[in-house]
């Protein structure tokens, strides 16, 4: 469901700082920011809980195609309730700028794991199986995870699993263009998403196979700075014998 704010005096700022509120969302502090807008710390002024918050650009730069795209992802993420699945609580709009409330979850996702070098086999087995309840609580509710790399896998520091689901798909939908889609996103994507094939549960599998297969930071054999490039090594390469 979506909120329209009436009450401007909470959106002065074009991005606001610290102590300003977004709806009922009070900014602690920003924690980062994206082609697509920032991303705030901020507590539920009605629940008393922290959530992390995403405000979209209002102005020309941003990606309409992508925005809406993560958009329609969290709206069907309301739907869905999973421990390992990250909860989206709302998606609103304040003036022009569209924005996401979803759960905080404290912790690094599985990039930074793995550059750290603090994960090991049995960790990613660990990770894998909680992966793997989350994708089949979706496809329970027919639904396709379509962002399944390792910056959307967060594990706390309790080592829970959260994914976040954005992206999301029917699987009754045919399939979408993937031309903006950046190199590193394409470089997870099963043969059948890269041709623009329709695709079914079996996308999400392959995409978690690779997503959660051991390896080095420096392995290239599935990504590139170029979706062509990333496309073709998916397509054609094969996962080295250990």
């Amino acid at each position: 469901m979506r909120w329209n704010a009436r009450d401007k005096k909470e959106n002065n700022d074009k991005n606001p700082a610290a102590g300003n509120r977004i709806s009922h969302y009070e900014i602690i502090r920003k924690v980062g920011a994206t082609g697509l807008g920032i991303i705030y710390l901020a507590e539920d002024t009605w629940k008393r809980n922290k959530v992390t918050l995403k405000l979209f650009y209002e102005d020309q730069k941003t990606d309409a195609q992508i925005k809406q795209f993560m958009i329609d992802g969290a709206e069907k993420a309301l739907e869905i309730h999973h421990p390992n699945l990250l909860a989206v609580y709302e998606v609103g709009q304040v003036g022009k700028r569209d924005f996401i409330a979803m759960e905080y979850a404290e912790g690094m996702n599985l990039k930074q794991l793995r550059v750290s070098g603090r994960i090991s086999n049995e960790g990613v087995i660990e990770i894998t199986r909680q992966l793997c309840s989350a994708i089949k609580e979706l496809h329970d509710n027919r639904m396709l995870a379509q962002n399944l790399i390792p910056e959307q896998i967060i594990v706390t520091h309790s080592k829970q699993v959260k994914f976040i689901n954005f992206g999301m798909i029917d699987t009754s939908a045919s399939t979408g263009s993937i031309e903006s889609l950046p190199a590193d996103i394409v470089s997870f994507m099963s043969p059948e998403q890269i041709n623009d094939r329709d695709i079914d549960e079996r996308s999400n599998i392959f995409s978690l196979g690779v997503t959660c297969t051991p390896w080095r930071p420096t392995d290239r054999r599935f990504t590139a700075r170029r979706p062509k490039v990333s496309r073709r090594r998916s397509i054609r390469s094969h996962p080295r014998r250990r």
